[in-house]
């Protein structure tokens, strides 16, 4: 078998996709398009706030911008000549204030690469503006960031994820099910079917941000209470960052692969546009370098030097075949409207769980200045079906245009 038979039976699957001919991809680049970044902070959730990324996602936004200019596309920036080397210069913030520039410029189409969440600023032109979006759906965004419910929705689907439980500040009453700080004890852990090492982490994430890896109890206490009093400026008045409630799940020892699931669509690959009539899965791309059994963000160490693409032949294994089986499920199952990157890890018997689905995949990519090895996870997953950044932008955008 031919390593491109190979690689169409690993990647796009069997009764998934059938050739078009007479669609055209990029239908029309005379579109006008908007990128806009993070400047909003989510707002709380049952007592918890995703934390804003440092750089509102600038630095990708400003990548996509720049990808989509030279690859012919109509793009608006918020200044006249946008400098490559300049962030600022590609994206508008997304306020209310900041996408009303980007429409009065002329933005018949916006990249969200922000985090959405209900009540959004983008929700309310969306209803009064004929504009398009890249982007997942506000809703689906505000309930799926919550991890715990997450995992319980995809196991609906026959999705494999980690055991585990929740603990809750002293403050809140006994619930059936909770664990309060004050309860903790090896025998009451040992009687909800746990033994250490344990992994704590937030119910609303961004990346590893406040994940802990503990071996014994103590060190349990002590995460917990860390995270539990660690607050975060809203409105110049302190607020928990990570709320009243934490998951405690099993550490998976095994090695850790990150997967992209794409949304239907048409999409150019090798020469040909096929049409995807359901979710699927690029190839996994394994994460390395792991720093106290977490994987190291991309501030720590670039993924580029941190991550691999699976090798075709294994990525084609009955059990990475499984694996891209349940990541399609866990997209459906969310409603995925735009690309998301489902993080798993194998446990001690080798089953592998899917214990991170992020909404949001990242974008950032090389192109412009001072950008080379700063490709996403999602980036190099995208190079197994012979995308380049560019590749990989125009085609998510072109099932929105």
């Amino acid at each position: 078998m031919s390593e491109d038979s190979i690689c169409r039976k690993s990647i796009l699957g069997k009764e998934n996709t059938r050739k078009s001919s007479n669609w055209k991809l990029f239908r029309s680049k005379s579109i006008q398009i908007a990128v806009i970044h993070q400047a909003l902070n989510p707002p709380a959730v049952d007592g918890v706030i995703k934390p804003r990324k440092r750089t509102g996602f600038r630095d990708g936004g400003a990548d996509i911008a720049f990808a989509l200019r030279r690859s012919g596309h109509n793009v608006i920036t918020p200044v006249h000549l946008p400098s490559p080397k300049l962030d600022d210069d590609w994206t508008f913030p997304d306020t209310k204030r900041g996408i009303a520039a980007a429409l009065q410029k002329g933005a018949e189409l916006i990249w969200a690469n922000t985090v959405l969440f209900r009540g959004h600023p983008l929700e309310k032109l969306l209803r009064t503006y004929d504009l398009r979006t890249v982007g997942q759906m506000s809703d689906n965004v505000h309930l799926f960031d919550d991890k715990q419910l997450t995992n319980q929705l995809i196991r609906k689907k026959g999705c494999s994820t980690p055991e585990s439980f929740m603990i809750v500040n002293d403050l809140f009453r006994e619930v059936p099910g909770l664990v309060p700080v004050s309860k903790l004890s090896e025998q009451k852990i040992s009687s909800l079917g746990f033994s250490f090492p344990l992994i704590v982490k937030p119910v609303r994430g961004l990346g590893s941000q406040g994940v802990r890896k503990v071996e014994n109890l103590s060190e349990l206490a002590v995460a917990v209470r860390k995270l539990f009093a660690d607050t975060v400026p809203v409105n110049g008045a302190p607020c928990s960052r990570f709320g009243n409630a934490l998951i405690v799940e099993e550490f998976l020892p095994g090695q850790e692969l990150s997967v992209t699931v794409m949304p239907p669509g048409y999409y150019k690959i090798m020469g040909k546009t096929l049409n995807f009539e359901y979710h699927w899965a690029l190839t996994p791309v394994r994460r390395t370098r792991h720093f106290d059994g977490i994987a190291p963000g991309a501030r720590i160490c670039p993924f580029s030097s941190s991550s691999e693409l699976l090798p075709i032949e294994e990525a084609a294994s009955p059990n990475f075949q499984g694996l891209l089986r349940q990541c399609e499920a866990a997209a459906e199952q969310v409603g995925a409207t735009a690309p998301i990157r489902i993080d798993s890890r194998a446990s001690k018997s080798g089953e592998i769980k899917l214990f991170d689905l992020n909404m949001k995949a990242e974008f950032t990519g090389p192109g412009r200045p001072k950008r080379a090895g700063k490709e996403s996870l999602s980036c190099i997953a995208a190079q197994s079906v012979g995308w380049n950044y560019q590749d990989f932008v125009s085609n998510v955008l072109a099932n929105f245009n």
